[in-house]
């Protein structure tokens, strides 16, 4: 699972973005999340399946900031078998 927020240094070279902070609703079949930012810091609230990423200041003469790692889901199969007795 990829996930790309993408910021044009051309476009925003003059501009600071201030107190930046991303939500991301995961899916149900996420477990955990095992992430590296290049800047700020991530939590991920296993119970609400939220990942939250405070990337703070963002300045259009540095490089984009990024997240990237491991999600880890949880994948089930049931099978129901039924007997007569």
């Amino acid at each position: 699972m990829t996930f790309y927020a993408i910021r044009s240094s051309k476009t925003l070279s003059l501009f600071q973005l201030e107190s930046v902070k991303i939500d991301i609703p995961m899916p149900k079949a996420v477990l955990n999340c095992t992430l590296t930012a290049t800047q700020g810091k991530y939590a991920f609230d296993p119970v609400s399946k939220l990942l939250s990423w405070d990337v703070g200041k963002v300045d259009g003469q540095k490089s984009n900031p990024n997240i990237r790692g491991s999600v880890i889901l949880v994948i089930l199969s049931i099978r129901y078998m039924f007997c007569n007795l």
